[in-house]
């Protein structure tokens, strides 16, 4: 049973790093502690990550450039035994494979977003560590595609290991009590964090199309999750005349909180200008909703031929499809495409099969069993 570390910058419930870690530890024999670079130990734990049970160290890094956090890394690693380094994200991630590779230990490295839109320093410095790690790990096919000629001439081998969903812990979190109140209208629900890839902007100004159409009298709009441009989409909401058209949410820690509200809504929208995978959606499919999303490759390849799909940067035509999908919402057509992406969800993207392909590959690089690396 292989001793893995894994290696994220910071720790919350919408850490895909932590749910994967924590299912690994739950269905298969891996064993799974959670190295947070960037947090100390006086960090307030959401109540998710509490729930989970995760074995939890904390390096007490305060940015990048503080060299204090890998010292302590450096020497936990010689104070304990791993058989494996699993790394994550983009500057973590070099800094593990380094690590790993000084201290002789396996490392396995996971890619979670389109390298594409990396800024040339990301690029640098995941370039120049791409040919450490064992494995290199991918959340879609999207996003090893994503890679540039040198990583991929770089990588050792690869894998695609899709994230995958809690379809019973999303049917549980379906009556669970959210902070704040909705109003009895249609609601189109986004979950994102607040930044310019998840491009709520242009839901603000698709829905301003539709005030302007008159077509959202019993529609309400919900964004859900916080972030770096929250003030500004509140600003621009107010300033487009939609302040009593849309709700902001704000973080929701538990994540319970956010199926109940996916079980309330009636059309998932995602705008994303780029993913990796993006799990909300899937989360989304898993309710049973009709899910309009951005008509980029990750989500041709995730959400599937079920999908309503449109350019991110035009927000009318965000609007015409969100108009077109409300007015046959119950018509046998949509009906069928919702179950259709309910069942692509359970059956393609389960956590519990996520956790299993890692705990099969973290054998084959210990040792364990038979490699077909």
């Amino acid at each position: 049973m292989p001793d893995v570390l894994y290696l994220v910058n910071s720790i919350s419930s919408d850490s895909i790093p932590a749910e994967i870690a924590s299912a690994i530890n739950k269905h298969t024999p891996s064993n799974v502690r959670v190295g947070v670079l960037m947090e100390s130990s006086n960090s307030r734990l959401d109540p998710d990550i509490q729930e989970m049970e995760l074995p939890v160290i904390f390096f007490g890094g305060s940015g990048n450039l503080d060299i204090a956090p890998y010292r302590r890394l450096w020497d936990h690693l010689h104070d304990q035994e791993y058989d494996i380094i699993h790394p994550h994200h983009n500057f973590t991630g070099s800094v593990g494979r380094i690590i790993g590779a000084l201290c002789q230990i396996p490392v396995v490295s996971t890619e979670h977003n389109d390298n594409q839109y990396f800024s040339l320093p990301q690029r640098l410095v995941n370039t120049a560590t791409f040919w450490l790690p064992k494995v290199n790990v991918y959340n879609s096919e999207s996003t090893q595609s994503s890679m540039g000629p040198i990583e991929r001439w770089l990588s050792k081998h690869n894998e695609v290991i899709y994230n995958g969903i809690d379809i019973k812990r999303i049917n549980k979190g379906k009556h669970h009590e959210i902070p704040v109140d909705l109003p009895d209208k249609l609601l189109i629900t986004n979950v994102g964090v607040m930044t310019e890839q998840k491009n709520q902007k242009n839901i603000l100004r698709a829905a301003h199309q539709m005030k302007q159409q008159s077509a959202v009298s019993n529609l309400h709009f919900v964004i859900a999750s916080s972030g770096p441009l929250e003030e500004e989409l509140i600003g621009l909401a107010s300033q487009l005349g939609l302040s009593d058209l849309v709700t902001f949410t704000g973080y929701l820690p538990e994540r319970e909180q956010i199926y109940s509200l996916l079980h309330q809504s009636d059309i998932f929208l995602t705008p994303s200008v780029y993913e990796g995978f993006c799990v909300a959606a899937v989360e989304a499919m898993g309710c049973g909703l009709p899910v309009i999303a951005s008509d980029i490759d990750v989500f041709q390849e995730v959400i599937g031929e079920q999908g309503f799909f449109v350019p991110y940067d035009n927000p009318e035509a965000i609007a015409t499809q969100l108009i077109e999908v409300v007015s046959r919402l119950d018509s046998e057509q949509v009906q069928r495409r919702r179950e259709k992406l309910r069942q692509r969800a359970v059956s393609k993207f389960s956590l519990e099969q996520t956790a299993i392909d890692h705990h099969r590959l973290y054998q084959e690089v210990s040792g364990e069993c038979s490699p077909s690396l």
